[in-house]
């Protein structure tokens, strides 16, 4: 809904600009029903190319990242609505003030409302997708805490699994329950829906016997160093 809310706004903008101009181009625009579907066609290009590229993930998406991709998903749709209405001969009918204006007010308009509706809806422990924190006692307060803090990156720590000794009593973190890990748990919160989690250890290799249990449990699996950057994946 913010894609075609964004592409809707981008569209009005410009075909507003353009009949503004009417007197200074000394040339009439034609109406709207003329080219509608030329509009159509390029919004549902946009759709197709954004899902194709990963873009309705939404989550896990660094925002350089995000705004790379958005900029030549967009640019290749222009391209090929300009390529394809050429060759059908409906070329005329699209203004090329339009065409222009169009895909520059997508280029803002659609990265500026993502970010709007990334930090609104970030703030809600709903948003996103849940993982689990596997990891010792001090590196999951590490990793945990990143994770909360690039919230529009969309991973929300459901639950930690700590590879070493539990402190006594219903231990937690940031309200986030911690349990012992085993490859029975990691099974348990499988079932539960989790197919993501965040590990680190202080000895990370091939080799390492929780790396090779819970490679064959999670579908999804992201090795965490401990001076890495969350953002940056």
């Amino acid at each position: 809904m913010t894609d075609l809310f964004s592409f809707i706004i981008s569209f009005g903008c410009a075909i507003l600009i353009r009949k503004l101009g009417d007197t200074l181009l000394n040339r009439t625009l034609e109406p709207i029903a003329g080219y509608a579907y030329l509009i159509l066609f390029n919004i549902l290009i946009i759709f197709l190319i954004f899902a194709l590229v990963g873009l309705y993930r939404g989550y896990g998406t660094a925002a350089v990242i995000e705004l790379r991709t958005i900029t030549l998903a967009i640019l290749t749709s222009y391209i090929i609505l300009a390529f394809s209405t050429y060759l059908i001969g409906e070329g005329s009918h699209l203004s090329r003030i339009i065409f222009a204006l169009s895909m520059i007010f997508c280029l803002v308009f659609v990265p500026f409302f993502r970010f709007v509706v990334y930090n609104l809806f970030s703030r809600l422990r709903t948003w996103g997708i849940s993982v689990t924190v596997i990891a010792s006692h001090q590196q999951m307060q590490d990793i945990t805490s990143r994770l909360l803090k690039i919230q529009r990156m969309g991973f929300n720590p459901e639950i930690i699994l700590q590879t070493d000794r539990l402190a006594d009593g219903v231990p937690e973190f940031n309200n986030i329950p911690i349990r012992a890990y085993s490859p029975e748990e990691c099974r348990k919160i499988k079932t539960d829906g989790i197919n993501i989690a965040f590990y680190t250890s202080e000895n990370l290799s091939d080799n390492d016997p929780i790396l090779l249990d819970i490679s064959q449990i999670f579908p999804t699996i992201y090795y965490v160093l401990p001076e890495s950057n969350l953002s940056s994946l």
